[in-house]
């Protein structure tokens, strides 16, 4: 029985081999196949293609700055030009008063027409380019202005005048000093000295001598 059961079916396949052309499948499907036409980028960069960086580019450096060259310098003639000299020393002129004796300048005719101590200073250097002995009296007039504790009035009032204000009567100086009870640092010191070496014979030497010491009491 076991032998006739094999021919049997032995012949029943080849019966079904013989009757068509299909094959039978196979238990394990074969895997889908696939093209992809893209190509992958190259991380190496060759000669003729340049590499692409992501960067932002750098800024173009600036020119450098061409230094222009220097004017050829101008002779100078005069630390003033003679006009303004001139000028400067009419001014100086027309504000000179001269009352009793005693010699000043003011600093303006109508807004200040006093004597003030720190303008006489400077007054008395502007005089010193070009008359000596004129800047010793303006400081000679002011030194002798001079109070008793060694204080050196920043305004004197040599003569009354109705178009400035305080007057003596509001310092309460009226007839006796007539001036201001407000003094300033001695510049009128430094204006002596650069008169002294301008000239050191414009006064005799006692003349210094008094009005050194009368500065050195007012500092």
């Amino acid at each position: 029985m076991p032998k006739l059961q094999v021919a049997a079916n032995a012949a029943r396949l080849a019966l079904v081999s013989a009757n068509t052309s299909q094959t039978l499948p196979s238990p394990v499907s074969p895997r889908p196949s696939f093209s992809c036409n893209v190509q992958a980028p190259s991380m190496v960069a060759t000669p003729n293609t340049p590499r692409v960086s992501t960067k932002p580019a750098a800024p173009a450096p600036a020119a450098a700055s061409v230094p222009k060259p220097l004017a050829p310098a101008k002779e100078v003639r005069y630390l003033v030009q003679p006009s303004l000299f001139d000028d400067a020393r009419e001014v100086l002129r027309l504000n000179t008063r001269r009352l009793n004796g005693k010699v000043w300048s003011v600093p303006s005719s109508k807004l200040y027409p006093h004597q003030w101590a720190w303008d006489s200073a400077f007054i008395a250097l502007g005089f010193a380019e070009f008359d000596v002995a004129r800047g010793i009296q303006e400081i000679h007039t002011l030194l002798h202005s001079q109070w008793d504790d060694g204080r050196v009035p920043h305004i004197v009032f040599h003569q009354p005048s109705d178009e400035y204000f305080p007057s003596p009567t509001y310092y309460g100086t009226a007839g006796n000093q007539n001036s201001s009870t407000i003094s300033q640092p001695p510049v009128w010191t430094t204006a002596l000295y650069e008169l002294w070496k301008k000239d050191p014979t414009a006064i005799s030497h006692a003349d210094w001598v008094d009005l050194a010491r009368r500065c050195e009491k007012s500092h």
